[in-house]
This record gives C-alpha cells, sequence and structure tokens, in this order.
C-alpha cells in the first residue's frame, strides 16, 4: 500500500462541501453514500461486513477470538467538519 493509493481510495469521502466543510449528517443522502463507499471498500479488501439492528456497520478479518482488537468511529460528520472528519478515524 502506498500514500498514492491510500489517498487515492479515501478522496471519495474527504470532499469539501460548499460551505469550506462537510456536511454529513447521519441518516442522510451523503451518509448513505459513504456507507456504501465503507462496504464496498471494506468489501474489496477481504473483510465480512454486516449491519446490525441499530444501523451499525461491523467489519472484520476472520473469526473472532481471544486476540482480537476491536475499534471504532463515525462516518457522519459534525457541521462544516473537516474533509476527512468521520471517515478517517474508521479507516485507521
Amino acid at each position: 500500500m502506498t500514500f498514492e493509493k491510500l489517498w487515492g481510495d479515501l478522496l471519495p469521502v474527504g470532499r469539501y462541501g460548499p460551505t469550506g466543510g462537510y456536511r454529513r449528517y447521519s441518516w442522510t443522502a451523503a451518509d448513505a453514500e459513504c456507507r456504501a463507499w465503507f462496504v464496498e471498500e471494506a468489501t474489496r479488501r477481504g473483510l465480512t461486513v454486516e449491519t446490525d439492528r441499530n444501523g451499525n456497520l461491523w467489519a472484520w478479518w476472520g473469526a473472532p477470538g481471544p486476540g482480537a482488537v476491536v475499534t471504532g468511529s463515525h462516518l457522519d460528520s459534525v457541521p462544516d467538519g473537516g474533509a476527512f472528519d468521520g471517515p478517517l478515524g474508521v479507516v485507521s
């Protein structure tokens, strides 16, 4: 993985809106688009992806076990958040 490849993969969710920031509020079209991006990218990388009954997306490699590490973030943004407010934590 090169920086250029990673940067290219992130660009679709790092767009700036007309206000200079981004507004990706939960349960909006922008949120649905970002969630679809995440599912596609995670699946492309061989992760299993599921949505729980609360709408949270879960993605993982392999079977769960005692050495598993769980981390979380969000895909939505604060009003006029930066280009990667939310998604950068998810892909980290």
